[in-house]
């Protein structure tokens, strides 16, 4: 079965999306309260397999569903789900920056791994206006990206700050965050790299 994520209205409430997935024949299997990753979840499983994830994001007030499904047109039907092109002509419409912010949290809970032309456009656009209310909401938005994603638009930011304390904060976690996607994987770092320092004192010993 494909996993993939959807948008679901944001005009559609929890108790709505709960009847019409049940309706499918999906049944509640848990919830998962607020956890440190600032997200809620929200799971229903359907007996031949197929299962729905909905994912509240707090910090920017956002969700998305993660389906696993082969039946994926009643689902999108039944979470009146968002496609790319309704949020991208949604986000190239916006007067401003400001008014495209909401189509761009969204975009970026869709897109998460795959950073399309179309949004890191839109979210250079936000992360360096002249109002810091844009720039950090467009942060905690790209922040729901894929790590590389979410280091390229503290990059960004830290560039465009004109506060000097933020700049720096910024500018230090951007750093820090890019070492580590530098980091080789153990595998590569044990075909020629050094041994991490317990395996070399155990190797002595043997």
């Amino acid at each position: 079965m494909p996993d993939l994520r959807m948008i679901p209205s944001p005009d559609l409430p929890r108790a709505e999306l709960d009847a019409r997935l049940r309706a499918l024949g999906y049944a509640r299997a848990g919830d998962e309260p607020r956890t440190h990753l600032r997200y809620r979840l929200r799971t229903w499983r359907h007996p031949a397999g197929s299962s729905v994830t909905l994912c509240e994001v707090h910090v920017t007030g956002e969700r998305y569903a993660w389906v696993h499904a082969e039946a994926l047109d009643d689902l999108s039907q039944a979470l009146g789900a968002l496609p790319r092109a309704a949020l991208l002509q949604g986000a190239d419409a916006a007067p401003s920056p400001r008014e495209a912010l909401p189509w761009l949290r969204r975009l970026c809970l869709l897109e998460y791994a795959v950073l399309s032309p179309e949004l890191r456009e839109h979210l250079t656009r936000a992360l360096t206006d002249s109002d810091l209310l844009v720039r950090s909401s467009a942060l905690a938005a790209a922040l729901c990206l894929a790590r590389e994603h979410a280091v390229w638009a503290l990059e960004v930011v830290a560039k465009a700050e004109t506060d000097p304390s933020l700049r720096k904060m910024y500018a230090r976690t951007a750093k820090d965050e890019r070492a580590k996607l530098n980091q080789p994987t153990a595998p590569a770092a044990a075909k020629g790299g050094r041994k991490p320092r317990a395996d070399k004192k155990r190797a002595e010993k043997s």
